[in-house]
């Protein structure tokens, strides 16, 4: 889908305050979209007069109604059309930390932390919660935040989560009830009162890991009972990479045992009842030398009756990884720790048009694995398949007729090698890599093909 369709689909007749608004940030999306990784003035359209209307609706002022919830709203309804499709859909919320040291300019950044000079080191706190299918497939954003809630009955930072659980609550009654909403968080949303919601909301499972070694009602501790007795069965699970910079570790897939039973929490001030949840609990079984043993307790108010079910919900916790993968998207693909603006709420209001852009880049890379033998004018557009047939013949690959082979060549656009007998197919930083030059090389395929046709016309 071309990037005025799809901008027009997704964040189309926002709530804005009048139609020029509306129609004046649908040309933002799809400009910043042909521009990813650069300032909107990289785009290829040369629009002065659509640039200039982007820097006044990104004006920043605090009365206007281009807030980051009505510029995600048509894109959060979208969303919510999605998920009707899907017997089960996961919603996966996480945060971030925005890095903005490197831009003085910036005026009331919140501090994010200090350098070993205690210089205040400024920056963002995102929020976002992701909607994917049971596979991992992203459906689209469904809420972001930036700034610490003002009100609840917990600290800030764990008011976040509980917020987040609320406004899933609330779109699921949207939805079916035939339609399975799970709430996946790791360890920063262990919260009980998180848990009491959900009883108490009933409509969204949760499903949280572990971070506190809590007593239970018959004076256990949690993670000792969790690990006791013997294992259920024994799985293999695949562990992602993480980089040196979060004290990194390899990929590898890791033989684990897992242990499952019923748990209950007891009240407090957070809830007033106690709280009987299902545990699951993975231990990896000879980790990597040096390498530290993989060791997860989940809970959630899901119901695990077998080792078949208990399998189900880390199947389901494992695609959290999805979320941050859409972080490093807007972070490294989309680069939005290097826009500039001036204010505070004026980055918000370009951070969630990117968190879009961020959501269909994610999906770009993905339907290829998902939905290869789909027709590929589902998601590219008859002058993006034209160039993309050209270049085809250039770089002797099949001619673009399905999803798998438009974005093999977006791919390769981007540097993928696509060698050996069973090559992996192309990541992400590849796939940003290859839109990034697909609308500057479409520009020259119009002009050779324009000025060829000129020099047919002329003899």
């Amino acid at each position: 889908m071309g990037n005025d369709q799809w901008a027009e689909a997704e964040i189309g007749n926002a709530p804005l305050g009048n139609r020029q608004r509306s129609a004046r940030l649908v040309k933002s999306g799809a400009m910043l979209a042909d521009s990813v990784g650069q300032a909107i003035t990289g785009n290829t359209s040369h629009d002065r007069e659509a640039v200039r209307d982007h820097y006044r609706l990104m004006a920043g002022r605090p009365e206007s109604e281009v807030t980051p919830k009505n510029i995600l709203t048509p894109h959060r309804a979208r969303t919510i059309q999605r998920i009707r499709s899907q017997p089960v859909v996961l919603c996966l919320q996480d945060e971030s930390t925005l890095n903005y040291a490197s831009l003085p300019g910036y005026k009331d950044l919140d501090v994010i932390g200090r350098t070993q000079t205690t210089t205040k080191t400024r920056g963002m706190h995102l929020h976002a919660t992701l909607a994917t299918t049971a596979d991992g497939l992203p459906l689209g954003v469904l809420r972001c935040s930036y700034t610490d809630p003002t009100d609840g009955p917990l600290k800030p930072k764990a008011q976040r989560w509980l917020d987040a659980f609320e406004d899933t609550c609330a779109a699921a009654q949207e939805l079916s009830r035939k339609i399975q909403v799970i709430s996946v968080t790791d360890w920063k949303g262990d919260s009980l009162a998180l848990f009491d919601a959900q009883r108490h909301l009933g409509r969204v499972h949760l499903l949280v890991r572990a971070r506190k070694d809590q007593r239970l009602t018959n004076n256990g501790k949690l993670f000792e009972t969790m690990s006791g007795g013997k294992a259920a069965g024994r799985i293999r699970i695949e562990i992602k990479r993480r980089s040196a910079r979060s004290r990194g570790r390899d990929h590898r897939v890791a033989a684990a045992e897992l242990r499952y039973q019923q748990v209950t929490l007891p009240a407090t001030p957070l809830a007033a009842d106690p709280v009987t949840l299902s545990a699951v609990h993975i231990r990896e079984i000879a980790p990597p030398q040096g390498e530290k043993a993989i060791e997860w307790y989940l809970l959630t108010s899901l119901k695990v009756h077998s080792a078949r079910d208990a399998e189900q919900v880390l199947e389901y916790y494992l695609k959290r990884w999805q979320i941050q993968e859409f972080y490093r998207v807007l972070k490294i693909g989309c680069k939005v720790e290097s826009r500039e603006h001036r204010t505070a709420l004026q980055l918000q209001q370009s951070l969630t048009i990117y968190l879009v852009i961020a959501w269909r880049l994610l999906v770009l890379t993905l339907l290829g694995r998902s939905v290869p033998e789909r027709d590929a004018s589902v998601f590219f557009t008859e002058a993006e398949l034209g160039f993309l047939m050209a270049y085809a013949r250039t770089v002797k690959l099949p001619e673009p007729k399905t999803i798998k082979d438009a974005i093999l060549l977006v791919g390769v656009l981007g540097g993928y090698q696509n060698k050996g007998r069973a090559p992996r197919p192309p990541g992400h930083q590849i796939m940003w890599t290859g839109v990034e030059r697909l609308y500057p090389a479409m520009l020259g395929y119009e002009l050779a093909v324009s000025l060829n046709c000129c020099c047919c016309a002329d003899s």
